[in-house]
């Protein structure tokens, strides 16, 4: 037996309301939506080919259409909520500017303030009377000085669209219906209130639309987290479709703000499994009622990004989503992605575009890498537009060919979901021209400012259809009806929701209007509501929570247990799609396709890291030594710990490229031994300075100091050392073994007074121990430069130099070396060239094991090629 029922079950009001020639005023827009299109489907489904479009628009549409039909000329005009958002920023800045919050938080709550008091009906003079701090006596002036500019002007804003209304109906001048039916309202304001008494006043019939019955099945559930959930919700959903393809499904839940990607894309997997193989359609099988700030969207991301970039500096951060992105020029963006990896070596800093396309000029050896540059010296052309002043309109067109020439929104096929987000986009534009009327004129850096306000400000989301399965918030769903309804996130810390107060109004003021949240009481009891209404929205009604979050534990809403749902486990979570492919009989294959050898002519990378690697993880010396993989640079404020690194590196090798022994350096004098340093110190960031703003080239003084003093005790540690003389400085060193070649540099060789080698390498950080407890290398890399030449080494070393202690770590059989003598010391070194052999060998033959023991930290890196976690739940 199948819990479905006709369509013509769905909004039984609607066809009442719509014979009796009604006006029907909605809480939202998309159940104004909602309702035309249903309405459109029972016309159809009695066989009718053509019918009259109902009356049908939410209720700030219906208000704000009645002042333009308005006979009278003395009504306010309504204002643009740009016009308005302009306003609150004059005088929020004038009364709130010194408030300890950020100017653009405390504007939001300005404004949601503005719109509850309006609601509520509450006089301004009494939002000052009422204040009991600073913060609210400031917002009552600056809502004052708000509302005081609004009325000089002859404008109203959209809050007050309903309270003007009230005023205008006993004129006459207003087309009023004669029936009107609301839908969706979980809670009528004031405003509302007294707007539904006056219209009765004044003749006309206003009605609540009928509401719905509670459940008749009502069944709730518990999953082990909100990823179960979701799948297991898109699972029942699945169900329902193939029992009855029209029916109306819908899953509400909690959080949509910033996790409704997310749920949908969880609740793909339960209801068309394999989903991200199927193209659009599956793409579009859940219809999200939440949109996406604009300036969220890649596209408009960009735009302005590059906007911004003709006023000010961009981090290396967001230039390299510009380096990447399809929304720019045209030709691909294979040499733009070269560029990118130039940028990561770059230490990170404010890039003006013309400091940027300086520093990449030289490595553009591409079509889309030469034009994308010209694009930005195009963008550093117009910075000189920053104090011209135009008027709105101008300023919008402007900025559209400004894009235009950039190659924005680029070279790609545009579907339907992108022409609609290029339109809002252009409507953005369109409404900030609109500005004329209140600003003259204005810069282009106010310009770019207002523009990218405004694209925070809107949330935006395309048409996509309505879908198989619509996902809904709690609110958006109100008004609306289903053939069946889950609702998702039923659990304590949602239901009843934690009350949130508004922060600028007087907590006495909002308990004495009964504003939402002021009290606990009013919480509980409009999520009592709320809930109720869900559970009244379909005949079949499915309740489920999360028992965990974050490792936190939940417990069941309280709320539940008045509801009486009955407890159920016919909807299971179906796990992971791509899992259960594992599982089929013959529905994989081991394809035998081992790792060739390498042949004799192939070149490994990575030197003698490489072959650590492969003493520690065969398959990462596989990824990075023969894949070529490379990881990439993270981009670090000021001097990166690597970057620091290198300038040390890059010093020493200034310093002793001469190839000083320690009598040329217990001969220098101290003018001399700062002379040599700072000369060091100077050639050795030459590169790195090329490229530095003026906060970097702060850095890289104190650096200097800091470089000189570490290098000074390094000498003076020379010093105490017994004779040598240098025999190599980041010397170069073919080596090959077992077909593999290697290229290895070696940070500095030095010849001891019995003539044996002293292999050297700097370290920087943490101080590196050349040797573990067991007595055996922790790191290869100095043996592969002892296997590597073919003279007798005497001795290994691990410089340590830092700010803290200069620390030498080293072994060897030379007493030239130190006064600790490995009598061993030739046994202990072949033993150890052994394994570097033995590891050649591996890499050679094709090698590619995994290293289980690995933890997750150090596996992660190439675990989506090695999949190490999945076989380490496979043994």
């Amino acid at each position: 037996m199948t819990e479905t029922r006709d369509r013509s079950a769905l909004y039984t009001w609607l066809a009442d309301a719509v014979e009796a020639d009604a006006t029907i005023i909605t809480s939202s827009r998309r159940l104004a939506r909602e309702l035309r299109a249903e309405h459109d489907r029972q016309q159809l489904a009695a066989g009718r080919l053509a019918w009259s479009t109902p009356r049908i628009q939410s209720c700030q549409d219906w208000l704000s259409t009645l002042l333009q039909l308005s006979a009278g000329n003395n009504l306010p005009r309504l204002i643009d909520p740009y016009p308005s958002k302009i306003f609150w920023e004059r005088s929020v800045a004038r009364y709130l500017g010194d408030a300890l919050t950020p100017p653009h938080n405390i504007l939001r709550q300005a404004r949601a303030a503005w719109q509850r008091i309006v609601e509520w009906r509450v006089p301004v003079s009494e939002l000052a009377r009422q204040a009991r701090s600073r913060d609210e006596l400031a917002f009552a002036k600056a809502a004052r000085s708000y509302k005081d500019a609004l009325l000089e002007r002859h404008w109203i804003d959209a809050e007050q669209v309903a309270a003007t209304v009230i005023a205008a109906l006993p004129t006459g001048e207003l087309p009023l219906p004669q029936h009107i039916v609301y839908a969706g309202f979980d809670r009528t304001t004031p405003v509302i209130e007294a707007l539904f008494a006056a219209l009765r006043d004044v003749g006309c019939k206003v009605a609540a639309a009928t509401r719905g019955v509670p459940a008749a099945a009502l069944s709730c559930s518990s999953y082990a987290n909100a990823e179960a959930e979701m799948r297991a919700a898109g699972a029942w959903a699945r169900v329902k479709l193939a029992q009855n393809p029209a029916a109306r499904v819908a899953i509400v839940a909690t959080d949509l703000e910033t996790e409704s990607a997310r749920f949908a894309r969880l609740i793909r997997e339960g209801l068309a499994p394999g989903w991200q193989s199927g193209g659009q359609p599956y793409d579009r099988s859940v219809n999200v009622s939440y949109g996406r700030r604009l300036s969220a969207y890649p596209a408009i991301h960009v735009a302005l990004l590059c906007l911004r970039w003709t006023q000010r500096g961009l981090v290396s951060r967001d230039v390299s989503i510009l380096l990447r992105s399809p929304f720019l020029g045209t030709g691909g963006t294979d040499g733009r992605s070269k560029l990118e990896l130039r940028l990561r070596s770059l230490p990170d800093r404010k890039w003006t575009a013309a400091a940027l396309a300086d520093a990449l000029a030289e490595y553009a050896d591409s079509t889309d890498a030469l034009g994308w540059l010209d694009g930005v010296r195009g963008i550093a052309s117009l910075q000189t537009l920053a104090g011209e002043n135009d008027t709105p309109a101008n300023w919008a067109a402007r900025l559209d060919e400004i894009l235009t020439n950039l190659g924005w929104p680029g070279e790609a096929v545009l579907n339907s979901s992108d022409f609609q987000l290029l339109n809002r986009w252009r409507n953005l534009l369109n409404e900030f021209a609109a500005l004329d009327v209140l600003v003259a004129e204005m810069t282009f850096s106010d310009t770019v400012h207002y523009v990218e306000s405004l694209a925070r400000d809107i949330v935006y989301q395309p048409d996509t259809g309505p879908g198989l399965v619509s996902l809904l918030g709690s609110l958006e769903a109100a008004g609306m009806e289903f053939d069946h309804l889950w609702v998702a996130g039923t659990d304590a810390s949602r239901w009843p929701a934690s009350g949130q107060p508004m922060a600028l109004v007087s907590r006495n003021l909002q308990r004495a209007h009964a504003m939402p949240d002021a009290s606990p009481e009013d919480s509980l009891e409009y999520s009592r509501r709320v809930l109720t209404r869900l559970v009244a929205s379909a005949p079949a009604v499915h309740l489920s929570w999360a028992c965990t979050e974050q490792d936190s534990a939940q417990l069941p809403s309280p709320l539940l247990e008045e509801l009486s749902a009955q407890p159920s486990a016919d909807h299971n979570d179906p796990c992971w799609y791509a899992a259960t492919l594992l599982d089929r009989a013959g529905a994989h294959t081991i394809s035998d396709d081992p790792v060739p050898a390498v042949d004799g002519v192939e070149r490994v990378a990575g030197g003698a890291y490489t072959v650590h690697r492969q003493t520690v993880e065969p398959f990462a010396a596989f990824a990075f030594g023969r894949l070529g993989l490379q990881e990439l640079r993270r981009f670090e404020e000021g001097l990166s710990a690597s970057l620091r690194g290198s300038l040390l590196h890059e010093t020493l090798y200034q310093l002793m490229r001469q190839k000083p022994s320690r009598i040329d350096i217990a001969a220098w004098s101290e003018q001399d031994i700062a002379r040599r340093i700072d000369a060091a110190i100077t050639a050795g960031f030459s590169e790195s300075l090329r490229h530095a703003d003026a906060i970097l080239r702060r850095l890289f003084a104190l650096e200097r100091v800091r470089l000189h003093a570490v290098i000074s005790q390094f000498l003076a540690m020379e010093k105490t050392r017994p004779e040598f003389s240098i025999e190599h400085v980041e010397e170069r060193i073919e080596f090959e073994f077992a077909g593999v070649q290697l290229s290895l540099r070696a940070d500095r060789i030095d010849r001891l007074s019995d003539g044996a080698l002293l292999i050297i390498d700097y370290k920087t950080g943490l101080v590196k121990h050349l040797l573990g407890r067991d007595g055996n290398p922790v790191d290869l890399q100095v043996v592969v430069y002892a296997a590597a030449l073919e003279e007798e080494v005497g001795a290994l070393a691990l410089f340590n130099i830092g700010s803290r202690a200069i620390l030498y770590k080293g072994v060897g059989g030379s007493v030239a070396w130190n006064d600790i003598v490995q009598s061993d010391w030739h046994d202990m070194l072949r033993n150890w060239k052994q394994l570097v052999y033995s590891a050649m060998e591996q890499i050679g033959a094709g090698d590619v094991r995994l290293n289980l023991r690995l933890s997750t930290e150090q596996s992660r890196l190439l675990n989506v090629l090695s999949r190490a976690e999945e076989h380490k739940r496979a043994v």
